[in-house]
């Protein structure tokens, strides 16, 4: 099979197996995607949390994936915004979520444990440099957007 033709093979099983288009893969993370990835990170530590709590396993692997997708937008946003540093830290908590992923997977509940509190303590750390509190919760400083 020629390599053209392989690729687009590939291509196409991609977008079968995850429902990556293109189009999709490249559209811009607006503010509006980025609050709402926080919103529903938010939402997600807390529900992993109760998910080990009850030894869930299977629910705690789900959010785990459910996380990853979620800082995939704030990484996309941050990159956009070039602001290497806020990057990093999507970079870490991705990391922080697969090992609760992986820590699911074994079942194990001190792994789990400490791997969500990884996540929450670079939630933390991005939040210190990147947003601020106001009335309505936070939002992003006005300095860190270009």
């Amino acid at each position: 099979m020629p390599l053209t033709r392989k690729a687009a093979a590939f291509g196409a099983a991609l977008i079968v197996a995850f429902g990556v288009t293109p189009a999709t893969a490249q559209e811009a993370v607006t503010a509006d995607d980025y609050e709402a990835a926080m919103q529903e990170l938010r939402y997600l530590a807390t529900d992993t949390s109760l998910h080990i709590d009850a030894s869930y396993w299977g629910d705690v692997g789900e959010d785990s994936d459910k996380i990853r997708a979620e800082l995939a937008k704030v990484e996309a946003f941050w990159t956009a915004q070039e602001q290497p540093q806020a990057v990093e830290f999507a970079t870490q908590a991705i990391a922080a979520a697969r090992s609760i992923g992986r820590a699911s997977g074994s079942q194990d509940r001190n792994a789990a444990t400490a791997a969500l509190t990884e996540l929450r303590g670079v939630c933390q750390s991005c939040h210190a440099e990147f947003r601020e509190e106001t009335d309505d919760g936070f939002r992003i400083k006005p300095s860190a957007l270009q």
